[in-house]
């Protein structure tokens, strides 16, 4: 029985020393791959490294691999043609060296045309796939990311001459710039003028004369990268002068409408000239004056027959005229003798932008004018080239001490306020008091007769 145990123990120490004594087999190393960079353009040369593939032994045999494309998504010991069916092969039976390694690069392909599905390269993630030669399974597998070569534009619309900032991305590096506006290059205004290390930049342009509607603008370095990016231009009119005074001339132009339409203007909504775009959408100056309206803003468009409109603000003049001075009646003075009265009102004539002035009389027994008796007269106006207004009453005005003032006001609506009130007598006596006087004179004239009559009759 000691024996069989013996035996036994002995068994497991040799069991036990066989992983020690026999040497373990290595486990090879998964293959790997990194791409140098992994983003970029469509033709951008990106370099490929590999490592722990397997080794070549020359002379007697050469290790080799094939780089793939693609757009389909797979893992490693998956099939080319199988989980991939949408590739380019760019890289056919390239040698890995003693040390299982290679490095080489390929171009970004615009186009995958060796599988089974044909596609044109476009923004996205793709995949790069390595295999041996001659063989379909899929051994490393490194993600690579198209970019797209983009400019924005701030803003995207507007009207003719804007400047317009255009910003690039994914460009060339440090190469020279090419901005074209519907096929025609454009001057740069602003900034860049080539691309930075990063392959962007910034710069402004000046929106060229052009018709309404949606214009492209496109951007090309010195290596043919290009852009493109759409612009719409809207309509626009200026107007000159942009404020004034009524009867000043207006001249109204535009661009950015529609091409070949006939134009009508207005003011205040109502038409007054009509113009034809040419054939890049812009119409000569119209002309016109402007008409009575009151002070402040007032609004000028245009409208060509395809719809397209545009609109902006000529600014009334708000200087209120001068205050008139007062001549006649003056003040304090009397008017009249006996009964009603019709003054005649004389005051001085203004001048002013907004021709021409009308002028408000107002008469009352008050010095403030309030209360019943108060009169006011609108729109009374001088003789053209006067230098004194004149106004006579069309109604009498009673026996007493009236005030008047007189304000001016333009034909934009300004208002001069009124002048400093002169005061006048209105007739000597009250007509019942000149009547009273005249029967007492006749009485009196009578008893004078009377009395003489009396003193001349004989006595008997």
């Amino acid at each position: 029985m000691r024996l069989l145990a013996q035996l036994v123990i002995a068994l497991l120490l040799c069991l036990m020393a066989i992983p020690i004594l026999v040497p373990a087999t290595p486990v090879a190393a998964a293959e790997k791959v990194t791409l140098d960079p992994d983003e970029g353009r469509v033709e951008d040369r990106v370099d490929i490294d590999g490592e722990d593939f397997e080794p070549s032994e020359p002379p007697d045999y050469y290790s080799e691999v094939d780089i793939y494309f693609s757009s389909d998504e797979a893992d490693e010991g998956d099939d080319i043609d199988d989980e991939v069916t949408a590739y380019e092969k760019v890289k056919t039976s390239y040698d890995v060296d003693e040390d299982g390694e290679f490095s080489t690069y390929f171009y970004v392909p615009d186009e995958l045309t060796d599988g089974e599905d044909d596609e044109d390269v476009s923004p996205g993630t793709y995949y790069v796939y390595v295999t041996y030669r001659g063989d379909d399974n899929i051994e490393a597998v490194a993600d690579y990311t198209v970019v797209e070569v983009q400019i924005s534009l701030g803003p995207s619309q507007g009207p003719v001459n804007s400047s317009i900032a255009i910003t690039g991305r994914n460009f060339g590096e440090r190469k020279d710039i090419t901005v074209e506006y519907d096929n025609r290059e454009v001057d740069i205004e602003s900034g860049d003028d080539e691309t930075a290390s990063d392959g962007t930049f910034y710069c402004t342009i000046l929106i060229p004369e052009s018709a309404a509607g949606a214009h492209t603008i496109t951007v090309t370095d010195r290596s043919g990268y290009t852009a493109e990016a759409t612009f719409t231009v809207q309509p626009e009119i200026t107007v000159n002068p942009w404020t004034g005074a009524v009867g000043d001339t207006l001249t109204v132009t535009g661009s950015g409408f529609a091409r070949g339409q006939s134009v009508t203007i207005t003011y205040d909504g109502v038409q007054k000239g009509t113009a034809a775009t040419d054939t890049k959408g812009s119409f000569p100056a119209v002309s016109f004056k402007v008409p009575q309206s009151i002070h402040g803003n007032h609004p000028v468009g245009a409208t060509d027959g395809a719809g397209y409109s545009a609109t902006t603000d000529f600014v009334v003049e708000s200087t209120p005229p001068p205050l008139p001075e007062l001549l006649s009646p003056a003040d304090g003075s009397r008017v009249g003798w006996i009964g009603e009265v019709t003054p005649t009102f004389d005051w001085s004539a203004v001048t002013d932008p907004s021709e021409p002035v009308t002028y408000s009389l107002r008469i009352a027994a008050t010095e403030n004018f309030t209360g019943p008796g108060m009169r006011q007269t609108t729109g009374i106006t001088a003789e053209p080239g006067a230098e004194m207004v004149t106004y006579t009453l069309g109604e009498g005005l009673p026996y007493g001490t009236y005030y008047w003032s007189v304000k001016a006001i333009d034909s934009a609506q300004n208002d001069s306020g009124w002048t400093t009130p002169y005061s006048f007598k209105a007739g000597l006596l009250p007509l019942w008091a000149f009547i009273a006087i005249i029967a007492l004179i006749v009485v009196a004239i009578g008893v004078l007769v009377y009395v003489l009559a009396i003193r001349r009759k004989p006595y008997y």
